[in-house]
């Protein structure tokens, strides 16, 4: 059962086209096949074979839910190129601004970086969206690292702004008026669901977006073209998506390991006493068998381990995992815990002039999950599913770039970097 309220709506409001839905006394499914329109122009498919007709089968909940598992999955790889969050927009608690650039700094407004069939992409735009991520890596890169990722991720942004002009105009060109209709419905979902979530006031929620630099209306205009592209591609790219036993058998095989192994695992709260936090080794070790002791005599481990002076520790009350068996730094910590009973206390572990003890609160002994389960089956196709759409939504949109016209502007790509880069000790600093 497909229980997003989106993917719910997809359906409700016209998603179960896609899947033969209709008013005629005996519905049929609708084929691979019938999702291909042979005389698009422009924003056509790239050129290969049609997908191989599907049978018709009796008509079923399955139809529906799958038109929506289509379009979940066309939604996960087709997002929006601004700021517009994934999740619902709620009013920004005070004092969470949005990064800004340095003070006396300023760029021509409309100050256009690229163009796409003479749609502008303004470099204002370029920057709202780049300056959340610039101004986190500000405070670990230096001076030269931080210019070379400023410069990415303006070309990034720019890059991801041209595949949307180019997506949509093809969208917009090649889908039918009810197409359109089910992109408006989606979008207008997607603002209820915004206002809801800000306490149904429509003033808290133009405040949320303000605060990202955006108006709600320019931000449902951004959601319609989305939502668009992805209406488009779910009914005329996805179809040609081919899930096959061998397929998905290969993905396990290559993957079984990473994804589909689970570890070995432990979960444990430590104590820790420094030399270097003590003054002595003699000092620390004398602090460690005194909390040790109490620990052992059943004291709150929560309550002791709040003796740390590691800050990390003193603030996670020790709390640790779960981590997987030979990925802990401390292996000798790790042995311990190991060779201890889950609620019991391991013994006092010297590593350096550092002393250690944990209490081991939960071990989860790892498995290979075999390819025959319905999760990792399921697991599997929605990503083969997922990697296949995002190869044919790749080569599609090199296709259209080199039927669309893209000029970029040099000059402005140099004064939006030089902006980032002169808001770099700003940032650093915050």
């Amino acid at each position: 059962m497909v229980r997003s309220s989106l993917l719910v709506l997809c359906v409700s409001a016209g998603l179960c086209g896609l899947s033969g839905c209709s008013n005629d006394p005996e519905p049929r499914p609708l084929g691979a096949d019938q999702f291909y329109r042979p005389t698009d122009q422009s924003g056509a498919l790239p050129p290969g074979p049609r997908p191989t007709p599907v049978q018709p089968t009796p008509p079923s909940a399955i139809d529906t839910q799958k038109a929506a598992e289509a379009f979940r999955t066309v939604a996960g790889e087709v997002k929006p190129a601004t700021s517009q969050p994934t999740t619902v927009p709620t009013t920004v608690p005070t004092g969470a601004k949005t990064p800004s650039f340095a003070e006396g700094q300023f760029i021509n407004l409309g100050g256009v970086i690229a163009e796409v069939n003479g749609n502008p992409v303004y470099a204002d735009d370029v920057l709202r969206e780049v300056a959340p991520a610039l101004a986190a890596r500000a405070k670990d890169l230096e001076l030269e690292k931080f210019k070379a990722a400023a410069a990415q991720e303006i070309s990034r942004q720019v890059d991801d702004m041209i595949r949307a002009e180019v997506e949509f105009a093809a969208a917009d060109r090649n889908t039918a008026r009810d197409d359109k209709e089910l992109a408006e419905r989606l979008t207008e979902q997607w603002r209820s669901e915004t206002i809801t979530a800000n306490k149904g006031s429509i003033e808290a929620t133009r405040a949320a977006f303000r605060e990202q630099g955006m108006s709600l209306e320019d931000a449902t205009k951004e959601r319609y073209r989305i939502n668009l592209v992805r209406v488009y591609y779910t009914k005329k790219l996805f179809p040609r998506v081919q899930v096959t036993a061998a397929g998905m058998r290969s993905y396990y095989e290559a993957n079984k390991e990473t994804k589909f192994t689970v570890h070995d695992n432990a979960t444990f709260r430590l104590i820790k006493a420094s030399s270097k936090d003590f003054g002595s080794e003699a000092a620390a070790k004398l602090k460690i068998d005194d909390l040790h002791a109490r620990a052992v005599k059943g004291e709150d481990f929560e309550e002791l381990a709040k003796f740390n002076q590691d800050p990390m520790l003193l603030k996670s009350k020790g709390m640790m995992g779960p981590i997987d068996r030979g990925a802990y730094v401390l292996e000798d910590v790790e042995k311990a815990i190991w060779a201890t009973d889950v609620g019991q206390i391991t013994p006092v572990v010297k590593v350096g002039g550092d002393y250690y003890f944990a209490k081991v609160l939960e071990k989860k002994l790892g498995r290979v999950m075999a390819f025959s389960e319905e999760a990792v089956q399921k697991q599997i196709s929605d990503a083969v599913r997922a990697e296949q759409f995002g190869k044919m939504r790749k080569d599609m949109d090199q296709q259209l770039r080199k039927d669309s016209v893209v000029t970029k502007n040099p000059q402005m790509y140099e004064n939006a970097l030089q902006m980032a880069v002169q808001s770099y000790p700003q940032w650093r600093n915050r």
